[in-house]
């Protein structure tokens, strides 16, 4: 872009921003001889001091004694019965007939009830919190569901499958390890359990029964080795024995 092209934007653009300028000043002077001549001739209901100002719309106080308040409801009346107004959330309206005022006092016709609004900046602030515990309270419900064992609908049968009492018991004392011929054939414990933490995996449930083998064949010897691998995985806090619907499920432990 050429110098040529660019000093007319420029030029432009400062006029605008002298305009904008000049309307915001005057604006603002606008305002303030508008309550000048809203409050002049009246008196301050407390000192009688003519020295009043505004602060804002709907807010007025007094320069010498200090009493502030709302000039529509302290200097004007009710057309209708010259009654007292009163404000209504962002409406002034008679106390005693019911009747719409119009302030004389209102530069931007903006006006708010204090009060309904601090009341309902309360609500708002109170329904948020009750939100909030309520939501904390539905989460702490959800982990505690979760972390819920399902009750077996009936005890494990150890004899549905043939030798695994035995060997249950030769691994804990009951009987002599060299009795059972499958434990003394090079059974790792060790092994097939570091086998177990590498296959099974966060939120995955997996069949006990249709585990990968860690050894070939994948036979009945296998899956009662990797079953006593999964006892003693839950024994020490690493996988979760589940039954459900006759099948018996294994899953990482959350705390792992």
């Amino acid at each position: 872009m050429t110098e040529s092209m660019t000093r007319p934007a420029s030029r432009y653009q400062s006029a605008v921003e002298t305009f904008v300028n000049a309307v915001v000043m005057l604006q603002s002077e606008t305002r303030a001889y508008f309550y000048r001549l809203a409050l002049h001739g009246l008196a301050c209901p407390q000192c009688q001091s003519h020295n009043l100002i505004m602060l804002r719309e709907g807010r007025f106080r007094c320069r010498d004694c200090g009493q502030a308040g709302d000039p529509t409801i302290a200097f004007q009346r009710c057309p209708t019965c010259d009654g007292k107004p009163a404000l209504a959330l962002r409406r002034y309206h008679c106390r005693d007939c019911g009747e719409a005022i119009v302030s004389r006092f209102l530069f931007d016709g903006i006006v708010y009830d204090p009060d309904y609004f601090r009341q309902k900046m309360a609500e708002s602030s109170e329904r948020k919190q009750r939100e909030r515990r309520d939501a904390s309270e539905r989460q702490v419900t959800r982990a505690w569901k979760r972390s819920q064992r399902i009750g077996i609908a009936e005890p494990i049968d150890l004899g549905r499958m043939p030798g695994l009492a035995d060997a249950l018991n030769a691994l804990v004392g009951g009987a002599l390890v060299e009795q059972v011929a499958w434990v003394r054939d090079a059974f790792d414990l060790a092994a097939y359990e570091r086998h177990l933490l590498a296959i099974i995996e966060p939120d995955d449930d997996r069949d006990v029964l249709r585990l990968p083998p860690f050894k070939e064949p994948n036979d009945r010897l296998e899956r009662i080795r990797l079953f006593i691998a999964c006892l003693f995985l839950e024994q020490a806090g690493f996988l979760i024995l589940e039954e459900r619907f006759n099948t018996l499920w294994v899953r990482r432990h959350e705390a792992h």
